[in-house]
């Protein structure tokens, strides 16, 4: 499938074997499409939005939707009415789970096993990715503090190089954490000490972390070792 977006707050999809188009409304007053992503199998669409409720700097609303282009219907509609705030990133594991999160820093998972009824949410969590298998997932406390109540304050993205390492058979308890990213490189204006983006090896023994300054850090994991490390709260 190809992706779209157009001026009227849709989400524009066309199937590319029969060039059959159709629309996802996002809303009426979008202001990002952050984030779309496809399930491994095609079937299901999910993206994420930060809606523009009146001045940009005062709006804090969100949108989350997982679509499924077989049925062609909605399966989640999660926004601001749901306490969700701007959403910032969708993703699905190989065996069909779909995580999102929002600007607080609180990390969802909604279960392709519950048909998507179930979702958990993870409290003060970023996503960074899913293990090859779907069977790990990593995340970060990287938030966003927002200009309404925050005015005269460091307002604006957070920054953090916290890594954990979560299972999906208990997603909420913390297998491994490591903060690897220091002062940065000399001479690279970047926010120094924050991971930037994460991928584990095919065999999931190992973790490569990218920092916002290119600074590249390889870990190894000892998840299933029951060698557990997590010294975070």
């Amino acid at each position: 499938t190809s992706l779209f977006l157009d001026k009227l707050g849709y989400v524009m999809y066309r199937n590319n074997s029969t060039n059959e188009e159709k629309k996802i409304l996002i809303g009426r007053s979008v202001y990002f499409l952050n984030y779309v992503s496809f399930s491994y199998d095609s079937r299901y669409l999910a993206f994420a939005a930060k809606m523009k409720r009146d001045d940009f700097r005062f709006s804090e609303d969100g949108v989350f939707v997982l679509y499924d282009l077989k049925e062609d219907k909605e399966i989640i509609r999660q926004d601001h009415g749901q306490d969700l705030y701007a959403v910032w990133m969708t993703m699905f594991s190989k065996d069909g789970n779909v995580a999102y999160y929002d600007s607080r820093s609180n990390a969802y998972i909604a279960t392709k096993d519950s048909g998507y009824k179930k979702i958990e949410e993870i409290e003060g969590k970023s996503l960074l990715c899913f293990s090859p298998s779907g069977k790990y997932i990593a995340f970060s406390d990287q938030n966003y503090i927002d200009y309404t109540h925050h005015p005269n304050a460091n307002w604006g993205h957070q920054p953090s190089g916290n890594i954990f390492i979560h299972s999906m058979n208990d997603v909420k308890t913390c297998l491994e954490h490591f903060n690897d990213f220091g002062d940065g490189i000399v001479g690279v204006v970047s926010r120094a000490g924050s991971v930037a983006s994460a991928a584990f090896s095919c065999d999931e023994r190992r973790l490569m972390a990218v920092g916002d300054d290119g600074v590249v850090v390889i870990r190894n994991l000892h998840i299933e070792d029951d060698e557990y490390i997590c010294d975070y709260p």
